[in-house]
């Protein structure tokens, strides 16, 4: 297993690179493989949000390595007790209301996950709403497991990020 991630500063701010190092530092000490690599998916949040499955297909294809994707804005918090020996398809963690998180995804290297994530592309680019939307539209599709709770989310402060959740969910 390989934990995974991408990171592209936004806004001037250099917060994105510097949790890169943190992450990198992270998997290190816990003897985690990783390929925690930069990437420029557009000028702001959103744009580098939405590609989350892009990277992840890329990934799988050139790691040939079941993959952890966990978002470089995120902590691991001890090594993730995942039984590799049992071929699970996908691991997420829950809300307390049951809908899935998107910061961390265990991910099988397999022809159906593959092709799921290519539907996951295809659901941003068709819905117009970020990779948390397009997965949640489409989860239902997958044959998941519950992650431990093994990882911490850190808030970003993007002024991006803001204006994008701001607009998503504004009551009119």
């Amino acid at each position: 297993m390989t934990v995974i991630s991408f990171y592209n500063d936004v806004d001037g701010k250099t917060f994105y690179s510097d949790c890169a190092k943190r992450l990198k530092e992270n998997c290190e000490r816990l003897g985690l493989k990783y390929a925690i690599e930069p990437r420029d998916y557009g000028e702001n949040w959103i744009d580098n949000e939405r590609a989350k499955p892009t990277f992840i297909r890329e990934m799988m294809s050139k790691l040939e390595d079941d993959l952890l994707w966990i978002d470089v804005d995120c902590v691991i918090k001890r090594v993730p007790d995942i039984d590799l020996n049992r071929r699970y398809r996908w691991g997420i963690r829950f809300r307390s209301d049951g809908t899935p998180h998107d910061y961390v995804h265990f991910i099988n290297n397999s022809s159906f996950n593959a092709m799921f994530i290519t539907s996951w592309i295809n659901e941003i680019e068709r819905c117009g709403k970020g990779s948390h939307t397009a997965f949640v539209n489409l989860f239902d599709m997958l044959d998941a497991f519950e992650l431990q709770d093994d990882y911490e989310l850190v808030e970003a402060d993007i002024p991006s990020k803001t204006a994008y959740l701001d607009s998503a969910f504004k009551k009119d």
